[in-house]
């Protein structure tokens, strides 16, 4: 098996036919007013390339995340993927639901996702503090 893609998304599911639903796709950044910023929902999609042979058995799917010093924060999961018998190439599609995704400091995630124990995709978010407008006083010290 190998990937034939991954990102993220602000919402996604495959239907069983396998096409793609996807709301604020490809998302590698945010810019937020302030931190820590919750994300109510942030989801990990990824499509597989699976060879005949490995069609029908199980391989395990696990997905870390890591914060902009490199900590591992306490989102992840694992599980099994089950690809169907089949007699020839086949893809399939799996969407991985994170709820309420807590990102405490500006700077990059990086979310990297596994497949029986092989890294297969890092997928990098940015928060990014915007800036706001300057304030009356910013501008009043400007024109003096």
């Amino acid at each position: 098996m190998r990937i034939a893609y991954a990102l993220l998304a602000q919402a996604a599911e495959f239907t069983p036919d396998g096409r793609l639903y996807c709301m604020s796709g490809d998302l590698e950044s945010l810019n937020v007013q302030s931190v820590p910023v919750m994300l109510p929902m942030l989801v990990v999609l990824a499509k597989f390339i699976v060879d005949a042979p490995e069609s029908g058995r199980p391989h395990l799917i696990r997905l870390a995340a890591f914060g902009p010093d490199n900590t591992r924060l306490p989102i992840g999961m694992e599980t099994p993927l089950v690809p169907p018998a089949a007699n020839a190439e086949s893809k399939v599609g799996i969407c991985i639901n994170i709820a309420n995704v807590e990102l405490p400091a500006a700077g990059q995630y990086i979310f990297r996702l596994e497949m029986d124990n092989i890294e297969v995709a890092r997928l990098p978010l940015f928060i990014r503090v915007a800036l706001g407008p300057p304030s009356q006083q910013q501008i009043q010290g400007r024109l003096s």
